[in-house]
């Protein structure tokens, strides 16, 4: 059985009129290349936000993800909580960006990236936990 592991993308994030980048998240852990991001977002004074998936092999990954022919990118107009979904299969990192469009006044993000970790379905000796 694997456990969740998860790390801290960005928290309590003010939003600027440029893209600003939560941290890599290192897929190297997780059981089948999906990650699942708890998004939080206050909009504030802002117009809207952009939001851009980031999936390579190398830290801070600049290639932008696709799913089903569709790039990763979403504009929001108003706060929100998610949780969105995305499969990076053979990617070492992933994570997110952020980008407010207008005045920034009150306006938060914070992300958390979650995924299944193969690690924690072996015990120290290399068996495979049962549980």
């Amino acid at each position: 059985m694997a456990t969740a592991g998860s790390t801290a993308g960005r928290t309590a994030a003010i939003l600027t009129n440029a893209e600003v980048f939560g941290s890599d998240c290192d897929m190297s852990a997780s059981l089948d290349g999906r990650v699942t991001v708890d998004f939080s977002l206050t909009i504030g004074s802002l117009t809207s936000c952009t939001v851009k998936a980031y999936a390579g092999s190398a830290a801070t990954p600049t290639d932008l993800v696709w799913q089903g022919g569709i790039q990763q990118v979403y504009s929001l107009t108003a706060s929100t909580e998610a949780a969105l979904v995305f499969d990076v299969p053979g990617c070492r990192y992933f994570r997110l960006s952020v980008e407010g469009i207008g005045t920034a006044t009150n306006s938060t993000c914070n992300f958390t990236y979650r995924y299944q970790d193969y690690q924690a379905t072996t015990q120290a000796n290399g068996a495979q936990r049962i549980d």
